[in-house]
């Protein structure tokens, strides 16, 4: 473990002395048990297996927490452990997902009802396999398509199930006022996301966990509706990126093909066995997700409707999100 250079780097994100400390007792707490299963493994050249390993015995000790594991992403980011960073970051993303819908279907039902729903389900702790989050998912949605009416599921789904708060989106809604009208907000915003790609890919970074070259920065440019989307009228169409845009496009199996392209670490296991797959009504989450910016721009609460789903067997994610028809 390199120490000094982990210092380094973590105070170069103005990380409090602190925490620092704890970061690098985590990653020390890692070598340890690595060096128990084999000499001269440790964080810099361990596997996906091994923190697979590791994680497991954090949770079976209640050690499972955000800190621990952010440490262990941040030192394999620092160590440019792309393998282990990705599984980590695969293990973190929207790990707040189900607790949040948990909650949320209380709000828009009762709790009553919210137990009905999740009678007999633990929300699986935080670094738990994917698989494991994917068995709890289809019940719980399978239980929501037969107990709650659609307009109702619709609504808690795409009311957004990960933790961004409004204050996540201040600099896009100053920009939107900057900008002079929807076109050339959408505009800028598209030309940035395309900027930051290229950035990226010049530095040799990963982007959400996913590499980045010139074929996946072309095929970004090849559909305006990646990225913010397209509007017609007051309706946005919005297209999601693949989460592993390489893979999608060298991919030639359909099962497969879908399987990169799915973003939701709650669902994607669950596309390689087509009689266990989540239910398609779980996409709202992710629409949601993409409307939560435009409703903090726009003050309100935004109708999305879920145009072309993975989970529903198509080979990309597609959303409508309804503007405020001022803006058309």
């Amino acid at each position: 473990m390199d120490n000094i250079g982990f210092v380094v780097m973590l105070k170069s994100k103005r990380v409090p002395r602190n925490i620092i400390d704890r970061q690098i007792e985590a990653v020390i707490n890692y070598e340890n048990f690595l060096n128990s299963l084999k000499e001269g493994l440790n964080a810099d050249n361990s596997e996906p297996e091994h923190i697979r390993l590791y994680i497991d015995k954090l949770i079976e000790n209640g050690n499972n927490t955000p800190e621990n594991l952010i440490a262990l992403t941040r030192y394999a980011y620092f160590a440019k452990n792309t393998p282990v960073y990705v599984a980590l970051f695969e293990l973190l993303d929207g790990e707040e997902s189900l607790r949040n819908l948990y909650v949320k279907t209380e709000n828009v039902l009762d709790q009553e009802k919210r137990n009905k729903i999740f009678h007999g389900i633990k929300i699986p702790p935080l670094g738990c396999s994917n698989t494991e989050k994917t068995i709890a998912t289809r019940r719980i949605v399978e239980r929501m398509d037969k107990l709650i009416d659609p307009v109702k599921r619709k609504k808690i789904l795409s009311s957004c199930l990960r933790d961004l708060p409004d204050s996540y989106f201040e600099n896009d809604k100053k920009l939107y006022d900057e900008s002079g009208g929807i076109d050339k907000f959408i505009e800028r915003k598209r030309a940035e996301f395309i900027n930051n790609l290229t950035n990226i890919k010049n530095k040799n970074e990963l982007f959400f966990g996913q590499e980045i070259d010139d074929e996946v920065i072309d095929y970004v440019k090849s559909d305006k509706e990646i990225s913010l989307g397209c509007l017609h009228g007051n309706v946005l169409y919005v297209t999601k990126i693949p989460f592993r845009t390489k893979k999608f496009l060298s991919e030639t199996d359909p099962v497969m093909k879908r399987y990169y392209y799915c973003h939701c670490p709650w669902a994607r296991e669950s596309i390689k066995d087509s009689e266990k797959t989540v239910s398609g009504t779980f996409c709202y989450c992710s629409g949601g997700f993409h409307k939560k910016m435009w409703e903090v721009i726009f003050g309100q609460e935004l109708n999305v409707e879920v145009i072309e789903s993975i989970l529903k067997g198509d080979l990309r994610c597609r959303f409508a999100i309804y503007l405020p028809e001022e803006v058309s």
